[in-house]
């Protein structure tokens, strides 16, 4: 995948990059400090009428060579791409919600706690898979229904990731530690944010 140390981006990689990554100044979960973010805002990318149908598309691809009964988004960013994945497969969606009184995952809803005890074969979705501390808690909470996970653009680093017991298949890997150098190549997606 490099050439010359340079990675080697698809069409969709580089697009993915453009609309999403960004100069930041913060911690990560897990308190890892951080110079640089990819951010997938769904709403962001539904309204880009060339990339929306591709993430869309490839998402319903991954999901559907599972053959899952439902799907769930990690919360917040991915909620948004469970149910466009969910509409377009018709199979069930699980809504998952932050609580950040007591720093963990939960349902959204008792009706979503419900459908999850119905339902038998399930797929994570991602937007931005990092370290899998996420999809680990998600993983966490609802058990071994959960087959696999989805992301759109997986920046995990190698020997950084977290164990979550099951596989993770993304449109798009590049591992993007959580600091650069300035003169990372990277830097001319982020220009103008």
């Amino acid at each position: 995948m490099a050439n010359n140390n340079r990675v080697v981006r698809s069409s969709l990689h580089r697009a993915l990059l453009t609309a999403g990554f960004e100069r930041y100044s913060g911690k990560f979960k897990g308190n890892q400090y951080a110079n640089n973010k990819v951010i997938l805002d769904f709403e962001k990318v539904h309204k880009n009428k060339q990339l929306y149908p591709r993430v869309l598309g490839g998402l319903c691809r991954l999901v559907a060579q599972h053959n899952p009964d439902f799907v769930v988004g990690v919360p917040d960013g991915a909620t948004g791409y469970a149910d466009a994945v969910a509409r377009n497969l018709r199979i069930d969606v699980i809504h998952l919600a932050k609580d950040k009184q007591h720093h963990r995952m939960e349902f959204a809803t008792e009706d979503d706690r419900v459908l999850a005890d119905l339902l038998q074969r399930g797929v994570l979705i991602e937007d931005v898979p990092n370290r899998r501390t996420s999809l680990k808690e998600a993983v966490d909470l609802l058990g071994a229904k959960v087959i696999r996970a989805v992301g759109i653009f997986d920046r995990g680093v190698p020997g950084e990731l977290i164990d979550i017991g099951i596989g993770v298949d993304s449109l798009v890997h590049e591992p993007i530690p959580a600091e650069l150098s300035q003169r990372h190549e990277l830097w001319h997606f982020a220009r103008g944010k």
